[in-house]
């Protein structure tokens, strides 16, 4: 299991892949999934205000319970580890399907329901989710 500032530093890579990516293989995917789900095409901006569940929670949103994603695939960057030397080499990506979402199907991380909160290790206390929320995860990928 992650400690707090490892699970802070993934989200903020989540979201730093999101925004600053150069492909954009995936957008006729993206928009003709969110426009298979009622949303209209002009407010669909990938990079903008579609992005993974990690980027969400990097960006201070939650996205709600019982939402459903696209699903896409991305490539992530990955090195070989020699077995004998324990050393990493030859970089490659490799393909990986992920879920992203529309921010109409988010809420701001002070917002989430009762259940949502359990599930990130939160009380109903509104002052822990607002030190949660200012961790970096609102200051700060598919």
């Amino acid at each position: 299991m992650l400690n707090p500032a490892e699970r802070t530093a993934r989200r903020a890579e989540a979201l730093d892949r999101a925004e600053n990516g150069q492909s954009a293989r995936n957008y006729a995917a993206i928009i003709d999934g969110f426009k298979a789900r009622g949303i209209p095409e002009p407010d669909i901006l990938p990079r903008e205000n579609v992005f993974t569940y990690a980027a969400w929670q990097a960006k201070g949103r939650q996205v709600m319970k019982g939402q459903h994603g696209v699903r896409i695939t991305t490539f992530v960057d990955m090195t070989k580890r020699d077995d004998q030397t324990g050393e990493r080499s030859a970089s490659f990506r490799r393909p990986r399907p992920v879920s992203v979402f529309h921010i109409s199907q988010t809420c701001e991380l002070g917002q989430a329901d009762r259940t949502t909160r359990r599930n990130l290790g939160l009380s109903d206390d509104s002052a822990a989710v607002a030190a949660y929320v200012s961790e970096g995860l609102g200051e700060s990928d598919f």
